[in-house]
């Protein structure tokens, strides 16, 4: 926790700097202190700020940090954290992996790691990393012309209507840095294929149906009856409990048929589905878990043109591309999805092949 961090004080830090590396052995933390402005973005870990102080400055050593935790098992975040800690590891794990090992191969620019450790025996663990001074907590009033350079945001998911854009520019820019980080992995700078499979997983074999979970003698999702529970769950939702947030036709018993049909039939095959989708290894890259909005840090340069740099790499590893670039525009507006979902999937494939990747189709 941030009181923790507080009370082991600059002693510790410097420890976990010189542990890591990001701090040279002739240096140290002289002060830390606590931001007290609280971060509520994301569901999967308490985050806090803080500042710190150094026996000698130097470039390039930052003085404003970000720190992301578990959250705490308390009343408010216990099912968040069973939810993090249980149900979405090994997502934590690859997250300090990532920035402790891959920081300098991926193709954009990403946060700076200073330091991280997990407990796989508690899942409690620390990621600290350089603090990025988005314009919206560096004292800029919400829609205030930038500089060039100046870091837009930070922006949340499902609130495309705060981009400083067009939500097609900023999705493109996504897929165009997605489809750099699948040619980094392809064309081998992101390390050899063993180097990357022990430190960010490895799917299973094409050739080997079983070891992805098929099941011909039975649904391969789950139990039929633990499914139909949570679709009964779901259809009370958007049918009568938030009705009014759906369209009209969801509450039909026709509608209601079908979408427990297509559902039950994609839990019994929900195994054979994922070892289909990785069957050409041309679409099987490394990619970012949830490249949304809020996981990526923009600016302009001088000429306006929009770049960005990419953070929160929980989850971080190979699987089909496809199935990841999913993942990147759920939470768009559904009329720039409408529009320009071609345009989206266009951009990757060509960026991929230019930057060393296969041709998909």
């Amino acid at each position: 926790t941030a009181k923790m961090l507080q009370d082991m004080g600059p002693a510790w830090l410097t420890s976990a700097f010189h542990a890591a590396g990001t701090l040279e052995k002739s240096n140290r933390v002289t002060e830390l202190k606590i931001d007290g402005r609280k971060i509520t973005a994301g569901n999967n870990a308490g985050k806090f700020m803080f500042d710190v102080k150094y026996l000698k400055d130097r470039p390039g050593l930052h003085k404003k940090l970000f720190a992301k935790v578990p959250f705490p098992l308390t009343k408010e975040t216990k099912n968040d954290r069973l939810s993090s800690s249980v149900l979405k590891q090994p997502m934590d794990f690859y997250e300090v992996n990532t920035y402790r090992i891959a920081e300098t191969s991926l193709p954009m620019r990403t946060p700076k790691f200073y330091f991280g450790d997990i407990s796989n025996v508690t899942s409690n663990y620390i990621l600290i990393t350089e603090r990025i001074p988005y314009s919206g907590m560096e004292g800029k009033r919400s829609g205030e012309a930038l500089k060039p350079f100046e870091i837009e945001g930070p922006y949340d998911k499902c609130k495309d209507y705060e981009l400083q854009g067009s939500g097609k520019e900023y999705y493109e820019l996504i897929f165009r840095m997605a489809g750099k980080l699948a040619a980094a992995d392809k064309s081998g700078r992101m390390g050899s294929r063993d180097f990357v499979a022990r430190n960010f997983g490895a799917t299973p074999a094409a050739d080997s149906p079983e070891g992805w979970g098929v099941n011909p003698d039975g649904p391969s999702g789950g139990p039929a009856q633990a499914t139909m529970s949570k679709l009964k769950i779901g259809i009370q939702f958007f049918s009568k409990t938030a009705s009014m947030m759906f369209a009209d036709y969801v509450k039909s018993p026709e509608y209601i048929d079908k979408f427990t049909r297509t559902m039950m039939t994609f839990s019994a095959y929900a195994r054979e589905i994922d070892y289909w989708k990785h069957l050409d290894p041309a679409y099987i890259a490394l990619g970012h878990a949830n490249l949304n909005v809020d996981n990526a840090f923009y600016w302009r340069d001088a000429d306006g043109k929009l770049d960005c740099g990419v953070l929160d790499w929980g989850g971080f590893g190979a699987a089909c591309v496809g199935h990841k670039l999913y993942w990147y525009v759920n939470c768009a507006e559904w009329d720039n999805n409408k529009e320009n979902l071609g345009c989206f999937v266009d951009e990757f494939i060509k960026t991929y092949h230019e930057e060393g990747g296969p041709v998909l189709n």
